[in-house]
């Protein structure tokens, strides 16, 4: 049991490994009815989650009371070895604090616009895809891009507000603080602040991204994304009268997280064409 701090306790180092009692076992914990293992070795131990978890970097805030008791958790690019072999894991919200299934009743509780509902669930695409891209927790990052516009219409879209209600609905369901504070700055102008990490950054640039690549395959007679090419993206970034109102200067943010703008827009647009059905284009 998770109680207090101390030798008992499994400790997160700065690596994302787990240690027991001095020994590494590779990044993972176990629920009740499992073990550890370290490769092939078990190691018996059972746990019974209780409270959250408070780790670093990607894996901080993790509330096992979201895992079912049958699986095992993993932590990301580390998955879980048993028998020889790598399994995949449901990790059910436990990175961000809201599960998809939440979040999607959310957008269509406060959403009605189903081309706004179409634009958060490209925003989801594209910001799991940064994440894979810069080797991030998706889970969230994804979900970021998935809430960012939650009170568009509650704030009528206006710039002086929006983002600062959605931040506040999103805090006090208590979702992750990161997410939280991504989506609060993905306006500058309501939150008054600068965006300084590259989670802010990738954000605003995935979740703007998305309105260009819709407007430029619109453009095209088939109007699939299946048909848009990147470089056409990139050719439609410097036709200042193209999709006005999508701000060139945010999607050029993404040469602040490391990622150049012909990489970024190839990353973005396959990512929208892994959902080309959902976005019906």
């Amino acid at each position: 049991m998770f109680s207090g701090t101390g030798f008992d306790d499994p400790v997160l180092d700065i690596r994302g490994h787990i240690t027991f009692r001095g020994r590494d076992i590779r990044g993972y914990l176990t629920c009740p009815g499992h073990e550890y293992r370290k490769g092939g070795e078990a190691i018996p131990r059972e746990l019974e989650p209780q409270r959250p978890f408070s780790g670093v970097g990607n894996w901080s805030k993790m509330d096992f009371s979201r895992v079912r008791t049958w699986a095992r958790l993993t932590f990301p690019g580390r998955p879980a070895a048993e028998g020889g072999r790598s399994h995949e894991v449901e990790s059910h919200g436990m990175s961000t604090g809201i599960t998809r299934e939440e979040a999607l009743e959310l957008l269509h509780e406060h959403i009605e616009n189903p081309n706004m509902i179409k634009h958060c669930l490209a925003s989801e695409a594209v910001l799991g895809a940064i994440a894979d891209r810069l080797g991030t927790d998706r889970e969230k990052w994804a979900m970021a891009g998935l809430l960012h516009d939650l009170d568009v219409e509650i704030t009528h879209a206006d710039l002086s507000v929006h983002g600062l209600e959605a931040a506040r609905m999103l805090a006090e369901r208590g979702v992750d603080p990161e997410i939280v504070e991504a989506i609060r700055l993905h306006n500058e102008q309501a939150s008054g602040e600068p965006r300084t990490t590259v989670f802010h950054h990738a954000l605003a640039a995935g979740e703007t991204i998305t309105g260009l690549i819709v407007a430029t395959t619109l453009v095209y007679p088939d109007k699939k994304l299946a048909s848009v090419k990147p470089k056409s993206i990139v050719k439609r970034m410097k036709e200042k009268a193209f999709a006005r109102s999508v701000n060139r200067d945010i999607i050029r943010e993404c040469e602040l997280i490391g990622i150049p703008l012909r990489e970024f827009a190839e990353i973005a647009l396959k990512a929208m064409q892994s959902i080309s059905d959902e976005m019906g284009l």
